[in-house]
């Protein structure tokens, strides 16, 4: 196994000037914004998260979830407020070097965008976007072909029951609606 080179922005790091919080460690930055550390540990990225997180002299969690900061911050597809809170936790893990703390300001967003566990990836979001169209095109189909359904004859507690399983039906289909319009107004 060769030895992992230590690059030279990280070889004498000093200790942050602020006592370290009871709610997470500070990560030692030298001076320099966090957010520029691991924007230069992207290059390298062909190389697993432990060994990315030892170079970068920092523990695995705060790596990654100093890394999950900066990739949100940095992307151009947010809505506003999504956008805005991304801003709002790289500003204060800069501030503070604290990145397990200002994780727990976009850990929504991480969770809708990646998943609890999701790869950090572009052809994971696809994967993800195409397994949602996937389930809209199910919902369209069955839907469409629901109207030339042939309706037996049905009694008045059969076809009270159809008509409240189909009410139930419109109903989640409206809430979807309605968490698709959301999520496109925030």
């Amino acid at each position: 196994m060769s030895m992992i080179d230590v690059p030279a922005f990280l070889k004498k790091p000093t200790r942050h000037p602020r006592p370290v919080s009871a709610r997470g460690s500070f990560v030692k930055t030298n001076g320099e914004k966090l957010s520029d550390i691991i924007r230069r540990s992207f290059d390298l990225q062909s190389k697993n998260l432990e060994d990315i997180a030892k170079i970068m002299k920092m523990n695995r969690g705060s790596y990654a979830k100093a890394r999950d900061i900066v990739l949100l911050s940095e992307r151009t597809n947010l809505t506003a407020d999504d956008a805005r809170i991304a801003a709002k936790a790289l500003a204060h893990m800069d501030d503070r070097c604290q990145p397990r703390v200002s994780w727990e300001m976009i850990r929504p967003i991480v969770v809708r965008l990646w998943g609890t566990r999701g790869r950090r990836s572009k052809r994971s979001e696809a994967a993800g976007q195409s397994q949602f169209f996937t389930s809209i095109s199910f919902l369209q189909t069955a839907c469409s072909t629901s109207a030339e359904i042939p309706i037996p004859y049905l009694g008045p507690k059969d076809r009270q029951r159809a008509l409240r399983e189909l009410g139930e039906a419109q109903a989640a289909l409206a809430l979807l609606q309605q968490r698709i319009t959301q999520e496109d107004a925030k």
